[in-house]
């Protein structure tokens, strides 16, 4: 009986250390080079915080929230100019996908769909004025990266609609370029992996 009671509390007390070891929740923060994805427009610099929940050893889930300091281009007519809008924010919801390779290295790829927001643009070309307002859009996210032990280097383009405004005077179109593509270096807190 006594054997019984040793062997159930050393099985009880295994389960209650993988619990304990098992985090899944964890928060990243991200940083590194941003770029518009279409050509014209300055490139500048991202930084993001992402808490996620591990549903699985492959499927993660969470809240990007994310900053990129970038010029969109602004195209009239085949050419590009710098946009006064200095940057994008962004808040979506995420989903990874996660590749085990090696204990404490994976590969993951995600997607994630959301908002962003970029402020007004205001130019005169050729004596017309444009007015681009400030606007919020929904835009997709794809991205893939590596994962070693707490530390991530990711790739990521941001699919955002452009906004536009035409002339009244000669029925030209000012397009403001919002995609924009992101290569950062992250660390996460928390977490862990079932084994």
């Amino acid at each position: 009986m006594m054997k019984k009671v040793l062997v159930s509390l050393l099985v009880l007390a295994g389960f209650s250390s993988y619990a304990q070891d098992y985090k899944p929740w964890k928060l990243t923060v991200a940083g590194g080079y941003a770029r518009p994805w279409n050509k014209g427009g300055k490139s500048g610099f991202v930084y993001s915080a992402e808490p996620q929940y591990g549903v699985s050893n492959f499927f993660d889930i969470g809240l990007r929230l994310e900053q990129a300091f970038i010029n969109r281009p602004e195209v009239l007519n085949g050419l590009a100019y710098d946009s006064e809008a200095k940057s994008a924010l962004s808040g979506m919801a995420t989903l990874n996908y996660n590749i085990r390779l090696a204990t404490t290295v994976k590969l993951y790829a995600g997607t994630g769909v959301g908002l962003y927001r970029f402020g007004s643009s205001q130019k005169t070309i050729n004596g017309q004025p444009y007015t681009l307002k400030t606007a919020t859009r929904t835009g997709l996210l794809l991205r893939t990266g590596l994962k070693i032990e707490q530390w991530s280097a990711e790739l990521a383009y941001n699919f955002i609609p452009s906004v536009t405004d035409k002339s009244t005077t000669t029925g030209d179109k000012l397009v403001g370029k919002n995609s924009y593509f992101t290569i950062k270096v992250g660390y996460t807190f928390g977490g862990g992996l079932k084994e």
